[in-house]
């Protein structure tokens, strides 16, 4: 039986920790290794943890709780927690989300079965009174997924809802990257994926909640726009290390509008993207930088949209 390590950064959540936890302590899978890291939560959130685990007396042995000095995000939450790890395999869940008591069963019985690296489930989206939706996982080749999660807001590339082989973050040189906390979902799955076999589950193993905190460029932070390009140029720089058939290239010059669009709606310069993301020398990018300028962003972003959906129709073959 393969071990599963479950990754669960903490900070903020005394209303919904213990229902997280619970669903963890729950599962129906025995062999489990819970790593909490607290991230210097200013609320009760970890007192209610420990509250939790001793209705688990079986799970207590299980379960580590690594307290950082101070706040450092949740990238170097995740990091403190992949340091501190046995699992064969690890799954990543936030505090405020819960999940099926199936659901690492389900994952390791189909990643028994097909020894992919990468498994995913479906997952719903819900609301503290209703489901939202239910999104089911990309059943195509793993080449499309990564195209697709390149090209930007086209289909999920978050770290949750699925299972990992650990070695794979080995092998492929990856790992999460202190201060790169919005945008680290991208910064992983957007390199990893180069380097892994993928498998899915048809049922929902994960359930998502949906905080609306309006889109990217209301009101971000100059902390969460460089946490965004340092992600971005994590993922820019390891394909252009690796992707020696130049398969991802397109799909990575069509996301850098997308993230120069950004930029310059919260009045960052070009030079400050390509700073972190490199420049893109082809005739295509360079065309299309002709709209990259403060007062044609909005044109900037229909020709993203424009280019996008073209792209989707004929290369990755979805509406």
């Amino acid at each position: 039986m393969k071990k599963v390590s479950v990754i669960v950064p903490v900070y903020g959540v005394e209303r919904f920790i213990a229902r997280c936890a619970r669903t963890l302590f729950e599962q129906t899978y025995p062999d489990m290794e819970y790593v909490f890291v607290d991230d210097c939560s200013p609320d009760n959130s970890v007192n209610i943890l420990r509250g939790v685990l001793a209705d688990y007396p079986q799970r207590v042995s299980q379960v580590k709780i690594i307290s950082h000095e101070s706040n450092r995000g949740s990238g170097a939450a995740r990091l403190t927690a992949m340091q501190n790890t046995t699992g064969e395999l690890v799954m990543f869940v936030d505090s405020d989300d819960y999940i099926d008591a199936n659901c690492v069963e389900k994952l390791v019985a189909r990643q028994t079965e097909t020894d992919a690296d990468v498994v995913d489930g479906a997952y719903c989206t819900f609301t503290d009174d209703r489901i939202l939706s239910t999104t089911h996982p990309w059943k195509g080749a793993v080449n499309g997924y990564l195209k697709a999660i390149l090209i930007h807001n086209t289909i999920t590339h978050q770290l949750w809802a699925r299972i990992i082989r650990r070695s794979l973050f080995e092998k492929t040189g990856v790992s999460f990257v202190e201060g790169v906390d919005h945008g680290e979902d991208y910064s992983v799955m957007g390199r990893l994926l180069m380097k892994a076999t993928h498998a899915t589950v048809d049922d929902v193993v994960y359930y998502y909640r949906y905080n609306d905190y309006g889109t990217f460029a209301d009101g971000i932070s100059s902390r969460h726009i460089t946490s965004f390009l340092r992600a971005n140029g994590l993922v820019c720089q390891y394909i252009h290390e690796h992707d020696t058939d130049r398969t991802f290239q397109t799909a990575m010059q069509i996301g850098m509008l997308h993230t120069c669009y950004c930029a310059l709606s919260v009045g960052m310069s070009l030079s400050e993207v390509y700073g972190y993301c490199g420049r893109p020398s082809s005739p295509f990018f360079k065309a299309c930088m002709c709209f990259a300028r403060p007062s044609l962003r909005v044109a900037l972003r229909w020709l993203y949209l424009l280019i996008k959906k073209v792209y989707k129709v004929t290369v990755l073959h979805v509406a």
